[in-house]
């Protein structure tokens, strides 16, 4: 299992806040530009696209690449994005059959930290796009636990916190959601996506 050099700590300072944002931002900027290869650039930009063929391929070809050079992390990126485009042509079953590869991945503790994060937050973008509360719900208790045993790890920032949020409320945890909700308000402040977080 792969295990980080991190260590993750409580930021309370708007201002530090805002700054580590920024910095996340062009980190992820310098990966889409100058890190990630043309081919996982070109998967993601023809599922964004509809070229699904495309994306189909190109995540194929990545899934083929991670298995051969045994990297857990571009396995369960491929597994993903197969998943997606497969939802994308209406497959249910394939498509769900893909994301749940890739979750197993990330509760296994086969892949980093920010792959396990993508992957969640990924899957239940797609729960939501499928109206598969199930599914939502026991990934979210299962990546819940995962996250329990790992105690430096700081879960559930922007976006991932509303989806924690809306599955809180589908299983009637009102508080929860609640309190979710109003720390995705706080993580969000200023960005598009806080639209989401106050709904």
């Amino acid at each position: 299992a792969h295990r980080q050099p991190w260590k993750f700590v409580a930021v309370s300072d708007p201002a530090v806040k805002r700054e580590i944002r920024v910095a996340a931002e062009a980190e992820e900027r310098e990966s889409y530009e100058n890190r990630m290869s043309e081919e996982w650039v070109e998967a993601l930009r023809g599922l964004g696209s509809g070229d699904l063929d495309a994306a189909q391929a190109a995540f194929e070809h990545a899934g083929a690449i991670g298995e051969r050079c045994a990297n857990p992390d571009v396995v369960a990126l491929s597994r993903l994005g197969r998943g997606q485009v497969l939802l994308a042509r209406d497959d249910l079953a394939g498509g769900t059959a893909h994301l749940d590869e890739a979750m197993v991945a990330v509760v296994a503790d086969e892949v980093t930290v920010p792959i396990a994060g993508v992957v969640y937050c990924a899957v239940l973008i797609e729960c939501r796009k499928t109206f598969d509360a199930r599914r939502a719900r026991e990934w979210t208790e299962a990546v819940t636990r995962w996250c329990d045993a790992q105690p430096d790890l700081v879960p559930y920032r922007g976006q991932c916190l509303v989806h924690r949020s809306e599955v809180l409320q589908l299983d009637g945890r009102w508080d929860g959601a609640l309190a979710e909700a109003q720390r995705a308000c706080e993580a969000l402040a200023g960005r598009p996506a806080a639209g989401d977080a106050h709904y």
